[in-house]
């Protein structure tokens, strides 16, 4: 098994992170929206669980787009290809 392009790890590793936050994320927003609607809650940590959900949702995707380029150049490399044809792909 060969060895991981540099910095494909790191993106992993972000993006499983972001990962995991985004999926605690959605059941926080459950109970915190039945909370406010039956409990009389405040709203507040509705939209604040929404907004993390989004972001890391938002970071989870750009790092796997980041962890695919990284293998697409690390392909192309061998092939005599630069990194702006890498990107272009």
């Amino acid at each position: 098994m060969s060895k991981p392009p540099k910095g494909a790890v790191t993106f992993e590793l972000l993006a499983g992170l972001f990962g995991w936050v985004w999926l605690l994320s959605i059941p926080a927003t459950l109970f915190f929206l039945v909370r406010a609607i039956w409990f009389d809650g405040g709203w507040a940590a509705v939209l604040i669980t929404v907004g993390i959900g989004a972001v890391c949702k938002w970071l989870l995707r750009g790092f796997e787009e980041n962890k695919a380029r990284v293998y697409q150049e690390a392909k192309l490399r061998p092939e005599g290809h630069s990194e702006e044809d890498a990107k272009e792909d």
